[in-house]
């Protein structure tokens, strides 16, 4: 006699977790002290106060621990400078996602954001040695 034979079971498998790149290299090392001083160039620059301004006019000046890069860091020009960046508070910069570039362009203008673009699209991404410069600017300021 011919015993039916079970179906197979479908493993499930479990979701994928989101592993980040991993960089390796000299430049990478470069680019996350650049990262790590600039953030912290920023907050010291905003006196660690969010500088968000609210649709009435008036400012947030909340605890800013969440420095915000204006235009994307995917652009390397603009990515360590200091003046593409604010300072926001934890609403500002997570919570209130929806509003977040209207509240940005709120708080810095049009010129400079139009000024910042330019920049972006139009500047050559630093070199090593530039990024060196960089790290020595925004730790010393």
């Amino acid at each position: 006699m011919i015993y039916p034979v079970p179906k197979p079971v479908k493993v499930q498998k479990k979701a994928r977790t989101y592993l980040p790149k991993i960089k390796k290299g000299v430049r990478a090392s470069l680019e996350k002290k650049a990262t790590t001083a600039w953030n912290m160039a920023v907050l010291k620059r905003d006196g660690f106060r969010c500088q968000a301004v609210r649709i009435d006019g008036s400012k947030c000046n909340a605890l800013a621990l969440d420095p915000h890069h204006i235009q994307r860091r995917s652009f390397k020009a603009t990515k360590w400078l200091l003046e593409n960046g604010i300072s926001l508070c934890c609403y500002h910069h997570r919570e209130d996602l929806t509003n977040l570039k209207a509240t940005v362009l709120r708080s810095i203008g049009k010129e400079r954001n139009d000024r910042l673009k330019s920049i972006a699209l139009n500047s050559p991404i630093p070199t090593d040695e530039e990024l060196h410069e960089i790290i020595k600017r925004l730790i010393s300021s």
